[in-house]
Formats: C-alpha cells, sequence, structure tokens
C-alpha cells in the first residue's frame, strides 16, 4: 500500500503538473527568494529578526501553496490565474494547526537532540544515528496528525485524535511512506550540497525545494483522501 500512496502522490503532481505550477510557483518563488536574501546578507544571517521572519514565511507561503493545491486535488478548485486564490478563512486555520505541528515536531524531536547533544563527545556514534534518526521521528508524527490540514483547507472539522487514529489504521504503510519521502528528500538535498556555491547549486535548490514542498503536500493530500474521504488509490 505505501507504494500505492507514493504512487498516487507523484501521480498529483505530474499528471497535473500545470496546474502544480499555477497554485505554486508565486507563492514559493517569493519565499526562496526571502531564503537567498537571509543567506548571502551577514546582517540578516546575525538578526533574530530577519531568522524569525525566515519562520514565519515558511508557515505562510507553505500553507498557501498546501491550502491551493489540497482544495484542487480534493475539491476540483481550479485557480484561475498565477496569482493563487489565499482563501484567507482557510489559510488562517491552516497555518495555525500548522503552527501547532510544528511545535509537536519539535517536542518529538527534542529527547534525539539531547541524547545527541550530550554524547557528541563521548559516543559520536550514538550522535551520529540520533541524528539522523530526527527526521524519521518528526516525518512519523507529521503525517499521523496531518490529516488535520488538508481538512483545514476544506473547511471541514477533523481532530487531531481523529487523524492519528485513522492514520494508525495503516500504521506501516504510512511508516514505509515517511521513509521513502525522508530518504528522498535527503537525496535531493544532498546533491544539492555537494555542488559548488553558485547558479547551478541555487537553480538546484530551487527546484529540489519545489518537489520536495509539492511531494509532502500531495502524500497528505493523498492520506485525507484515502482515510477520511474513501477515495481510491491508483
Amino acid at each position: 500500500m505505501a507504494w500505492q500512496i507514493i504512487k498516487t502522490s507523484l501521480n498529483f503532481i505530474f499528471n497535473n503538473f500545470a496546474i502544480a505550477l499555477r497554485v505554486s510557483i508565486l507563492p514559493y518563488t517569493a519565499y526562496f527568494a526571502i531564503l537567498i536574501v537571509i543567506d548571502t546578507s551577514d546582517f540578516a544571517q546575525q538578526s533574530r529578526f530577519f531568522s524569525l521572519a525566515g519562520v514565519l514565511a515558511a508557515l505562510f507561503f507553505g500553507a498557501w501553496i498546501a491550502v491551493g493545491w489540497h482544495r484542487y486535488i480534493l475539491n476540483g478548485d481550479t485557480p484561475n490565474s498565477w496569482i493563487p486564490g489565499l482563501h484567507w478563512q482557510n489559510l488562517r486555520s491552516y497555518i495555525l494547526k500548522l503552527f501547532f505541528l510544528v511545535v509537536v515536531l519539535v517536542v518529538s524531536a527534542l529527547p534525539f537532540i539531547l541524547v545527541a547533544f550530550v554524547t557528541m563527545q563521548s559516543v559520536p556514534v550514538i550522535t551520529n544515528f540520533s541524528l539522523v534518526f530526527i527526521p524519521f521521528v518528526a516525518g512519523l508524527f507529521f503525517f499521523r496528525f496531518g490529516l488535520v490540514l488538508p481538512a483545514a483547507a476544506l473547511d471541514q472539522p477533523l481532530s487531531f485524535g481523529i487523524s492519528w487514529r485513522a492514520t494508525g489504521e495503516i500504521s506501516g504503510a504510512v511508516l514505509i511512506t515517511i521513509v521513502f519521502v525522508t530518504l528522498f528528500n535527503g537525496v535531493l538535498t544532498s546533491i544539492g550540497t555537494a555542488m559548488p556555491y553558485g547558479p547551478v547549486s541555487i537553480l538546484w535548490a530551487y527546484a529540489a525545494g519545489w518537489m520536495q514542498a509539492m511531494l509532502g503536500v500531495s502524500v497528505l493530500t493523498t492520506l485525507y483522501g484515502y482515510l477520511i474521504e474513501k477515495r481510491d488509490l491508483y
């Protein structure tokens, strides 16, 4: 079933590629531009304001993309232009729930971060293991609780508890999907890291980041459609 989840998610992207670009390209480009400014400015890197701005930009622009994509795939809400609709009420609810999820992810990763810090000097093997394990733990909590996000995009009531129980029905497939998504993201990031800094590496970071974002949102859309709306996987 994990492969069906992944395949359906990828089909959503590539079978609707033009719409995917229309939903995401403007907000994603705006977010990426902010990251470039922060990354290339010594003042911005040293400023807590710009660090906070980067986090808030990720929440806002990520939610903007996700709401539009969920609404298109699940509700047939096609954007009419290259400036996707904001859907303010849904966007506000989405950001609040996304913020809560981020807090949950940080708390869930905290024990591994503490273990890594404590064993950094004495047992580096445990440190490395802990750091590698963090993305998998974060992904597990994100996708198990994350069905509340497509629900918010569609203005449908859904609690975190219902999301956890629904994804628990296929917990094994969800776990395998998380492993695939984490490894896929890691490969794309590693390729970019290995490149010398320049126009090519920036272009790669832009394309890879877009693909990582769209895959994550599409997996959430797939899980919501299958588990909550009882749609078929294909």
